[in-house]
């Protein structure tokens, strides 16, 4: 599956602050999440929660990523139409 914008942005920014690596240093691992937008908000709470616990469990640095485009309705010709709803989420995020 290819990657989207929502994935390919902050992986960029994140391997552009990581820089230059030392020879022998080991890599990041990555995890993708792509939770339905279909989704109940209880059950992405709970995935929230999940990958929280999962971090701290881990006892490694982790870097976490939320898209705050889950409109992706600002433009009655875009590829999704156009609902106000977005503009009143983005001023909620």
């Amino acid at each position: 599956m290819p990657l989207d914008w929502g994935a390919l942005i902050p992986l960029y920014l994140i391997g552009r602050e990581l820089g230059a690596r030392p020879e022998g240093s080991r890599l990041p691992e990555v995890v993708l999440i792509g939770p339905s937008r279909d989704g109940r908000r209880e059950s992405l709470v709970e995935l929230g929660e999940a990958v929280a616990e999962s971090a701290a469990a881990s006892g490694r640095r982790v870097v976490f990523v939320a898209s705050a485009d889950h409109g992706h309705t600002h433009l009655p010709n875009g590829p999704f139409g156009f609902d106000p709803a977005a503009v009143a989420y983005d001023r909620l995020v």
